[in-house]
């Protein structure tokens, strides 16, 4: 069962005053607040604060699986609003990523997160330094990637897509907005440029993530898998 989650930009105090008070306590800030507490079971609460927070804890953690996500999250990178929505999705838990971003500051209010500033990585190869940018960023175009990493990125992007470690996924404002879809086994047989025949055989022609040119070499239509400077590439995050 899939459940949503709204996370409003409040303390565990000002939650903890809407609980005890009602939402009114808190002005025009209270419907939200009282939302979230609804989603959570804690429309009302008469204990301390203490309690509340071990109460409130206690819910997010075990009863929503968000201590499940937060563990996922961790293996793949730093912790995230992105990486965060990923992994709660992954666990049924549908949060956004201003949600997610809003729940972390929660969890650090509850003393569950630490925010550290992370010096240095090591990272032997563009792989390695690819995947280190994109897991501190939680999310990033592959013009940022382009400015920070050498060699054929959207080369590499495209082998990591097949081997399941990003996502990417165009600019919602942009000429390609949907995600990097095509079959992953066309391109394992033919690479990023695919004879014009295998394309309209599969009847791909058409497809906003192929783009068509005449190799100068052979003089023939060929395309060309297309990685756009403004996709954005997240890190993919499973269960299991």
């Amino acid at each position: 069962m899939t459940r949503r989650l709204i996370v409003p930009r409040l303390s565990v105090r000002e939650l903890y005053l809407a609980a005890k008070y009602g939402p009114g306590r808190l002005g025009r800030r209270g419907a939200s607040a009282a939302r979230f507490l609804s989603a959570l079971g804690l429309d009302r609460f008469d204990g301390t604060e203490g309690e509340f927070r071990e109460e409130l804890a206690r819910r997010l953690l075990e009863e929503l699986k968000l201590g499940e996500a937060l563990s996922l999250a961790s293996k793949v990178g730093s912790v995230t609003p992105v990486l965060l929505s990923a992994a709660a999705g992954a666990l049924g838990v549908m949060i956004s990523k201003s949600s997610a971003r809003n729940l972390l500051r929660i969890l650090a209010d509850l003393g569950l997160v630490t925010r550290l500033r992370t010096w240095a990585l090591y990272t032997p190869s563009a792989e390695d330094r690819l995947l280190a940018i994109v897991a501190s960023k939680g999310e990033v175009t592959v013009r940022e990637l382009e400015e920070f990493v050498e060699g054929d990125v959207r080369d590499l992007l495209v082998k990591l897509w097949m081997a399941g470690r990003v996502e990417i996924e165009g600019n919602l404002k942009g000429p390609v907005p949907g995600p990097l879809n095509l079959p992953k086994e066309l391109i394992a047989k033919w690479g990023m440029v695919i004879p014009e025949e295998v394309v309209v055989k599969e009847g791909l022609a058409d497809s906003p993530r192929l783009e068509r040119f005449v190799d100068r070499e052979t003089g023939k239509v060929v395309y060309s898998v297309l990685v756009r400077e403004d996709d954005r590439v997240r890190l993919v995050v499973r269960k299991g």
